[in-house]
């Protein structure tokens, strides 16, 4: 038995459980206090062992059948199971016999959160503060919940209050970090996390979204100062190795950004989104045999994720492979078929491989999957087009144009269209249509698609006139 799993508890507490459990291997016949089965099921909670957790609820409902304190336990129970009706019948009953009974008020806040009900979240979290206990805790639930309004103000002022009260709060000072940079506020976050480290140095996650805020003002070389101080704070801290490496690739220095995520593989129990950023960072560096490399290994360290096998394709197809190409993004596409990015991909894949009988369907698919993918369409087009298959891209142009915004792309394919089959009237009516986009665009799309125009007196007096 791993003995290490209660190297955060008190001996009181791990007396308990074991005791407990060589209850459950023997058939269940001892009797335990009520405080000790409480230490139990609390233990099973805070370790997320829902098996165990249930097998101990259980049993002490079967000893003590009227505890209100059981009874909330269960409440937990059914939450981690996301049975919240269920959990809110027992807590309703339970406030009903205690009103004033601060855990029964914090858990009802929790449910209806998790019922996605966050202003009866806030008045429950809210009464659940009259005993002045875990306050931090509970003001940054309160935060949350503001957040999820979109009430921004109340909810960093929740967050403050929180810090304030705990200066350890982690969540509430990353929640705080994220709702400034979602706000664009990176000015406030600056001045509120410099202060916070002044006060409070040793605190990772203030120099950490310190780091965070410089990020977002591109500011890279300073973001890679804090991040630094995080980690020599706390080196097994994964979140600024990160943070450094994105510094470093938007500095466009892959070297550096690659040794960072490197140093995050012995800290991380899933190496495959390590081992897919590595390889993310030489593709945009255009090292695609060592991006291979490393999309390899994210696929053998993750070979039912469907979106290394996609990004791995990408980076076969930049470099000439493409029959791995469509192998591999042939398996994204088995492994996720509902993916519009892995179905547009292979559908992508397969028109530049020339593999245009299976790049057709691939594409009616994406559409289906994602109409409004303006680039979606246009590649479609031009592959029907391509193919002299004017009529289907004069219909999918069409259709197209009911869901996208960027109405001159598709127009000036349907001038060419029009002008390969002959349709002079709705020729005229296309150019007509893209003339009020040339002094964005002009006429050179147009003629890099169908240079002949440029020789056709009708189309040209058209343009001209327009």
């Amino acid at each position: 038995m791993n003995v290490n799993r209660f190297k955060n508890y008190d001996s009181d507490v791990k007396e308990a459980v074991l005791a407990f459990e060589q209850n459950q291997d023997e058939g269940g016949h001892r009797y335990f206090d009520e405080d000790d089965m409480e230490m139990v099921i609390d233990y099973y909670l805070e370790t997320n062992d829902l098996h165990m957790l249930e097998s101990s609820v259980d049993y002490a409902a079967s000893l003590f059948p009227d505890s209100n304190e059981i009874a909330l336990r269960r409440s937990h129970l059914l939450c981690a199971r996301q049975q919240y009706a269920e959990a809110l019948q027992i807590l309703t009953r339970l406030e009903n016999v205690e009103p004033n009974n601060c855990d029964v008020l914090y858990a009802l806040g929790a449910v209806y959160s998790a019922m996605e009900q966050p202003r009866r979240a806030i008045e429950y979290y809210e009464r659940a503060t009259s005993d002045g206990y875990d306050l931090a805790t509970i003001y940054g639930n309160i935060g949350e919940e503001y957040a999820k309004l979109g009430i921004s103000d109340r909810a960093i002022d929740c967050f403050k209050k929180s810090v304030q009260l705990n200066p350890d709060e982690e969540r509430s000072l990353d929640c705080l970090g994220a709702l400034y940079e979602e706000e664009n506020r990176t000015d406030d976050a600056i001045a509120f996390f410099q202060n916070f480290v002044k006060e409070h140095p040793y605190s990772r996650m203030a120099w950490f979204c310190l780091g965070a805020a410089y990020y977002s003002q591109q500011m890279w070389e300073k973001a890679i100062d804090q991040f630094e101080y995080a980690i020599a704070i706390d080196g097994k801290f994964v979140d600024p190795y990160i943070g450094v490496s994105d510094c470093y690739r938007a500095l466009h220095r892959p070297v550096e950004a690659v040794s960072a995520l490197r140093e995050t593989l012995p800290l991380v129990e899933d190496k495959s989104i390590v081992f897919s950023n590595i390889a993310s960072i030489y593709h945009d560096a255009n090292n695609l045999d060592a991006a291979i490399i490393y999309y390899k290994k994210a696929v053998d360290e993750a070979p039912y994720f469907a979106e290394y096998w996609a990004k791995a394709a990408s980076c076969f197809l930049d470099l000439g492979d493409r029959s791995s190409a469509m192998d591999f993004v042939d398996r994204a596409v088995h492994l996720s078929p509902q993916s519009p990015y892995c179905v547009s991909l292979a559908a992508y894949i397969h028109s530049q491989c020339g593999d245009d009988d299976n790049a057709i369907p691939l594409y009616d698919r994406a559409l289906q999957l994602n109409l409004d993918d303006e680039g979606l369409w246009i590649e479609y087009a031009d592959l029907l087009m391509r193919l002299s298959r004017y009529d289907d891209a004069i219909q999918l142009l069409q259709d197209g144009l009911t869901h996208c915004q960027q109405a001159y792309f598709f127009y000036v394919r349907l001038a060419v269209c029009y002008y390969k089959t002959g349709r002079r009237n709705f020729l005229n009516n296309a150019l007509m249509a893209c003339a009020q986009y040339k002094d964005t665009y002009g006429d050179d799309m147009l003629f890099i698609l169908c240079p002949e125009m440029q020789n056709d007196i009708g189309v040209m007096n058209t343009l001209s006139t327009n």
